[in-house]
């Protein structure tokens, strides 16, 4: 009985992680899409096309950000000689561009891995040693989802996530552990 229960947890997790992320990217391209089709279309038209494009642009997203998951984790065997305690997809702002990818947290260090098919495909490490702040801050000054790095040199990494306060609380406690 407890194999079952097993076994269902996840698939529920992941279904509720498809759901929001569907909602979390679907309903914001639905209304920035809703007022040009207002414009366009009219009330009536406009709003059943924002409705239909931002429910089909959230599905389309979520399943990219669920075979992202399931690919990224295939690359777990690098990380043979590190514990890994957090990781999730996440964007980092690069060269004046947002380059997708996954990041890493473990008991040394911030590790951040593009998708192989950016144009900027990049990898960046950043030991907890040198991180003197993890911040979650607002992307484009409206979206509750980025994180800050700055480092003890002052170098400043920005970073899209998913849960950035969590983000922030598992660099600090990592960085506890190490202290």
């Amino acid at each position: 009985m407890e194999d079952a229960l097993v076994r269902v947890r996840p698939s529920d997790h992941a279904m509720r992680r498809f759901v929001r992320t569907t909602l979390c990217t679907g309903i914001p391209f639905g209304v920035a899409m809703g007022v040009f089709y207002v414009l366009v279309a009219g009330w009536q038209g406009g709003l059943l096309l924002a409705a239909g494009s931002g429910f089909l642009f959230g599905i389309a997203m979520a399943a990219f950000a669920s075979y992202q998951r399931r690919r990224f984790a295939a690359q777990r065997q690098a990380f043979t000689d590190e514990q890994v305690l957090y990781k999730g997809p996440a964007n980092h702002f690069f060269n004046g561009k947002s380059v997708g990818g996954w990041i890493y947290l473990t008991p040394r260090r911030l590790l951040f891995r593009s998708h192989a098919i950016n144009l900027q495909p990049h990898e960046l490490s950043i030991d907890l040693s040198d991180i003197s702040e993890a911040l979650p801050v607002l992307t484009a000054k409206i979206i509750p989802n980025g994180l800050r790095i700055v480092t003890r040199s002052g170098r400043d990494e920005r970073f899209v996530v998913e849960g950035h306060r969590r983000w922030c609380d598992e660099i600090t406690n990592a960085q506890r552990r190490v202290a």
